[in-house]
């Protein structure tokens, strides 16, 4: 392979890598979890398992809902989200 071909080999990994990198940075942003507040819909200051579902879909609700109410405190989002 000749220097041309071998930098142009070079150069096209290089763009797919930092593509790549780009692409999962901005993934991890989206599943970031929202606040209390965002997730907290009706403003009653707990987050409903309904909530949670539309609100943080990625958040495991049961193993969240320590002392298994049925809603989310804050303390209880706050250590599931942090």
């Amino acid at each position: 392979m000749n220097r041309t071909a071998l930098a142009a080999t070079f150069a096209t990994a290089f763009g797919l890598a930092f593509a790549g990198a780009a692409a999962f940075a901005e993934d991890e942003a989206e599943m970031e979890m929202p606040s209390f507040e965002e997730a907290d819909t009706n403003k009653n200051g707990v987050v409903s398992r309904a909530e949670a579902a539309t609100e943080a879909p990625d958040l495991d609700f049961a193993a969240a809902d320590e002392n298994q109410d049925g809603v989310l405190t804050r303390d209880e989002y706050d250590a599931a989200t942090s």
